[in-house]
């Protein structure tokens, strides 16, 4: 009865899917660092465009600052009214740039935040708690600012300026805002957000790590996106924060994952195919050689003969170990079985890798040997192979004799012939070659 052993090829067919999964799961873990060196990159490239963003900021509202000391200076000169140097300063500047749209003097009314609109107002002392006051109307897109001009100690005006908030921000990059301590959005070009709503209201989460933060700059990640921000003052000296928002796809496209994914697929199953085919071709080993002696086996031996490989360009030689049941008997059969791994190993030593081995019984040994045309080189090979079995010094001491015959007939007839000429040697002695 044949016995099979189909739990151990299981078991190995498991081990090679578990192994390819490991090696896709490993692919993944080191590709995944790259990845992470790629979206730091990226954040430190939002980083720099928010810098520059801060800087452009500020450049403008400087402009402003200087824009509203001017204005200041040309009024009053040497403690003197002089609303003519105000009204040309006024003209060219407004014409030369498009921040600030209006600049003009107004007298105290009802509308200006903090004042009450009264003729008898007219002491720098009445205006003492009155300084400079800045009114944002993001919804309009215009920041109005007031500052009271006194001569001397008689108030005289306001001198009142309009911002164009809008160039006064001039957000180009996409998804960028400026949001005021109070979380108003003053400026947007983030299509989530509204000039004048709260950004909590859209990313409260956000918000909050923002409001507890003590740093002038950072980055700020959560869930599917991040925040780049930077803290700003705007002309007026109050405090504001410059956003970008950057959304997970546009850290690492969605495609770089699939991609990442897909190669690790790829490369996973080549691995698995590869295994699979060392799989086979070790069951094919297995099947094909002879397990204890290393050779090949007589499921190969019919597998050659199926083929029509072997011609009249071979010869057929049979080896058997001389006197093996005796040693067998008396010496027991671990060492019978050490005794046949030394004879395999001669005989695969002393032949070439045109040629073939195998076991085909217990001591026996069948050797094709690539003849060529020329006989008596197999037969010297021959030779060789019992010429060192003889020799070898490792006890106990073994002699094969070999039967010789060349492939003149099939492969099963010429073994035959092969076989008497075995018996020959057998008989004449032992331990010898006949042909």
């Amino acid at each position: 009865m044949m016995l099979t052993q189909p739990t151990k090829l299981n078991t190995s067919s498991i081990n090679i899917e578990l192994k390819s999964l490991l090696i896709a799961l490993t692919i993944i873990f080191f590709v995944n660092t790259p990845l992470s060196f790629v979206k730091s990159q990226r954040l430190t490239s939002v980083e720099q465009q928010t810098s520059l963003i801060h800087k452009a900021i500020d450049a403008r509202q400087l402009s402003v600052k200087k824009a509203i000391d001017i204005a200041q200076l040309d009024i009053i000169k040497n403690g003197q009214l002089s609303t003519n140097e105000f009204n040309n300063f006024t003209h060219l500047f407004l014409a030369d740039q498009k921040v600030i749209t209006t600049i003009e003097l107004r007298m105290p009314r009802g509308d200006i935040p903090g004042c009450k609109a009264s003729g008898q107002h007219n002491t720098a002392q009445q205006f003492s708690g009155f300084h400079q006051q800045t009114n944002y109307q993001p919804k309009s897109q215009k920041i109005d600012f007031y500052q009271p001009i006194c001569l001397a100690d008689n108030f005289y005006a306001f001198l009142y300026i309009q911002i164009d908030l809008y160039q006064l921000l001039d957000l180009t990059s996409n998804n960028t805002s400026v949001v005021n301590y109070e979380g108003q959005v003053l400026g947007t070009t983030d299509t989530s957000l509204q000039t004048g709503n709260l950004f909590a209201n859209q990313y409260q989460t956000f918000w909050r790590e923002l409001s507890i933060s003590d740093k002038q700059n950072g980055m700020v990640e959560y869930d599917s996106s991040a925040i780049v921000y930077s803290k700003i003052k705007m002309f007026d000296g109050k405090p504001a924060y410059l956003i970008q928002r950057i959304a997970s796809q546009d850290l690492i496209p969605s495609y770089v994952y699939f991609v990442v994914v897909l190669i690790a697929l790829v490369i996973g199953i080549t691995i698995y195919l590869y295994q699979l085919r060392r799989e086979k071709e070790f069951l094919s080993s297995i099947s094909y050689h002879d397990q204890l002696s290393g050779l090949y086996n007589r499921h190969y031996l019919n597998k050659l003969e199926q083929s029509a490989e072997i011609d009249s360009h071979y010869l057929c030689c049979l080896f058997d170990i001389d006197n093996f049941k005796v040693i067998n008997d008396t010496y027991g059969h671990d060492i019978g079985d050490q005794i046949i791994k030394r004879v395999a190993a001669t005989i695969k030593s002393r032949t070439r890798p045109v040629d073939y081995c195998f076991r085909v019984g217990g001591e026996e040994f069948l050797v094709l040997l690539r003849t060529d045309d020329n006989k008596e080189n197999a037969l010297n090979i021959c030779q060789r192979i019992r010429h060192t079995i003889s020799d070898l010094e490792q006890q106990p001491n073994v002699t094969v004799s070999c039967g010789a015959h060349p492939m003149d007939y099939s492969l099963t007839e010429t073994m035959k012939k092969a076989d008497e000429k075995l018996y020959t040697a057998k008989n004449n002695g032992k331990n010898c070659v006949v042909f």
